[in-house]
């Protein structure tokens, strides 16, 4: 996508003597606005502007993948799933990961999920998740 060009900002000299004083109070409102949403735009997005938050957890599995974690506090009201980022092994650092963790839940409400399954992670291993929660 291509970057938006810079605004250009409201200014009183622009403007006849007799309608500085609205044009005056009306910069103060816009013309932050518009350089935060060209800013936005441009690149400078980070977590706090984006609905989903990043969270981190421990974590261990049996064989079938049944965590010892069965909820889960995600920070967000909203729930549609997790990409896990990253997963280290708490317990044997020369043991990976079979593929990217999947996790399985079902949002119970008040920001909590129950955890149902966690795939691809080794049995009785202690991981620390990090995962993005849409």
């Amino acid at each position: 996508m291509a970057k938006i060009p810079n605004y250009r900002r409201i200014s009183t000299g622009d403007f006849s003597a007799e309608n500085s004083q609205d044009m005056s109070q009306l910069s103060e409102i816009l013309n932050p606005f518009m350089r935060d949403v060209t800013d936005v735009v441009n690149g400078n997005i980070d977590f706090e502007n984006l609905k989903q938050n990043k969270i981190q957890f421990e974590v261990i599995v049996d064989a079938t993948g049944k965590p010892n974690v069965t909820q889960l506090n995600i920070g967000t009201p909203q729930f549609d799933g997790f990409n896990v980022i990253n997963a280290r092994n708490l317990t044997n650092p020369s043991v990976y990961p079979t593929g990217v963790p999947f996790i399985s839940a079902t949002p119970t409400g008040n920001q909590v999920v129950n955890i149902n399954n966690i795939s691809n992670l080794p049995a009785n291993n202690k991981f620390l998740i990090t995962a993005i929660v849409y």
